[in-house]
């Protein structure tokens, strides 16, 4: 298995216990310690639950990137590969599928 950063849909997946993504987060977790989270997926997060105002899930994602991280150059964990296949050499997987 190799380093990744998630996406927004897969990271929204996850806050809301989709299983599937919940069971591949575990697996991803007993090969590394921390989840990646890109700076995109972290901002369009925010805003969304910010626009929501809802405190409690903002505090919920808010605690989430604290045991996490941010980074980048890594395998894009996204829902919407369709979006990013322009993009050239971009690495991607789909937890969702």
């Amino acid at each position: 298995m190799n380093r990744c950063t998630l996406d927004t849909n897969i990271i929204t997946a996850f806050l809301k216990n989709d299983l599937r993504v919940v069971k591949a987060v575990s697996d991803y977790l007993e090969a590394f310690d921390k989840l990646t989270i890109n700076i995109i997926s972290y901002y369009e997060i925010l805003r969304g639950l910010k626009d929501l105002g809802n405190q409690e899930k903002l505090k919920h994602f808010e605690d989430f990137i604290q045991k996490n991280e941010i980074d980048e150059d890594l395998i894009l964990i996204t829902n919407n590969t369709g979006h990013f296949k322009r993009i050239k050499d971009l690495k991607m997987d789909n937890w969702l599928a």
